[in-house]
């Protein structure tokens, strides 16, 4: 078999971008494991090489692969101009992006990107102007640029399919894998690094980012009301896992804090919510393991990762009920009726209270994260390569 060369755009590695990164790495690391033939360079727009190195090669051999830093990192340029240039001054054979694909490359080079999700088809409304714009501008070119394209679901194909009327064949499902190599390094005292980030059990814990479309103040609500209506909860707090303002945050968050510390009833209870700001792997090993309840109150998700860790560390998850969850969770998380405070006040006091069903959740979510791997999910991408 002819050696290929191949491209990867690793930008998201050290970006601190949740999914991306952990999609990334975790796909990365993986290849490499399996492929020791094939070259690979791997493009990053960081000088920080060596912050990268140590994230992707650790434990491996990396004879066929190398990091390349391209500058500058202004996100257009670098797409727009450096890629396509680096990549045919490397004569690669194939390059593998995510979303928005260079607007001209060598015809000799096949184009892969990983699509996510489109949420910003369905709720538009959700996503900043700006960004709306550029994605309604470069997604319908990029979709039709890619020699292939990576769907995380059968949900997000259906999706692709739906808004853009790509073809059946030019997409292939991929899912995402479960707990990855980014959650190696393990703390020996879990309480000790609750402690550290000032958390006490027990807790409801979500993770992610703070967009719109993951509508945390229902998740806020709910916690709140069940807080001030139900005492067996009062020593009850509400982890939230991830950067805080970070782009295209949802502002509703900060009005909700506000009329809280206006209800006499129930700004006694802001301080049982913890905004833990971004949390390393190895700590959040640890959040996730000594949580009661996995929380994801998503209007819209391509597949939802955090889902499946939490189902691998034997955690309940309590999620909304949108297509992909369905698809991904299966009969092994609780379901509430999306955008509905009140159901899902229902659903966490049932698996909290309810034993036999807690049981039987948590039993079901090891086993369907079992279907989740990384190493198949780079498999499969080498299939298509």
């Amino acid at each position: 078999m002819k050696i290929k060369k191949i491209g990867i755009d690793i930008r998201a590695i050290g970006q601190q971008r949740t999914g991306d990164e952990h999609y990334t790495l975790n796909l990365v690391r993986n290849i490499l494991k399996i492929d020791n033939k094939n070259q690979y360079f791997l493009l990053t727009n960081t000088s920080e090489v060596k912050k990268i190195k140590e994230k992707i090669f650790r434990g491996l051999e990396n004879k066929n692969a190398q990091i390349i830093s391209v500058l500058p990192s202004s996100k257009l340029i670098w797409t727009f101009f450096l890629l396509p240039k680096i990549a045919k001054k490397l004569n690669l054979n194939v390059l593998h992006v995510q979303y928005i694909t260079p607007l001209w490359l060598s015809k000799k080079i096949k184009l892969i990107t990983t699509i996510h999700d489109v949420s910003f088809k369905s709720f538009p409304e959700l996503i900043n102007k700006v960004d709306l714009f550029f994605l309604n501008l470069l997604i319908p070119i990029s979709l039709k640029k890619a020699d292939k394209i990576i769907a995380v679901s059968k949900f997000t194909k259906k999706e692709i399919i739906k808004y853009y009327d790509t073809k059946d064949e030019k997409i292939k499902v991929i899912y995402n894998g479960g707990v990855g190599e980014v959650f190696n390094e393990k703390n020996k005292n879990s309480l000790k690094i609750l402690n550290k980030i000032g958390i006490e059990k027990p807790y409801f814990f979500y993770v992610g980012t703070y967009q719109p479309r993951k509508d945390i103040p229902t998740l806020i609500e709910a916690f709140l009301n069940l807080k001030t209506n139900h005492k067996n909860f009062k020593n009850f707090k509400l982890v939230l896992g991830g950067k805080l303002k970070a782009h295209n945050y949802d502002f509703r968050i900060d009005e909700i804090l506000k009329k809280t510390e206006k209800d006499f009833n129930k700004r006694k209870f802001l301080k049982d919510l913890i905004f833990t700001g971004y949390i390393k792997n190895k700590d959040l090993v640890d959040l996730y393991k000594e949580a009661e309840i996995f929380a994801l109150p998503s209007l819209y998700e391509g597949f939802g990762l955090p889902l499946v860790e939490a189902m691998s560390f034997g955690i309940p998850v309590v999620c909304s009920d949108i297509d992909c969850f369905r698809e991904v969770g299966k009969n092994a998380v609780r379901y509430y009726k999306t955008n509905d405070q009140r159901d899902l006040q229902k659903k966490l006091i049932e698996v909290i209270i309810d034993k036999e069903k807690r049981k039987n959740l948590i039993e079901k979510g090891k086993k369907r994260a079992e279907f989740f791997s990384w190493s198949k999910t780079a498999e499969d991408f080498l299939q298509i390569i």
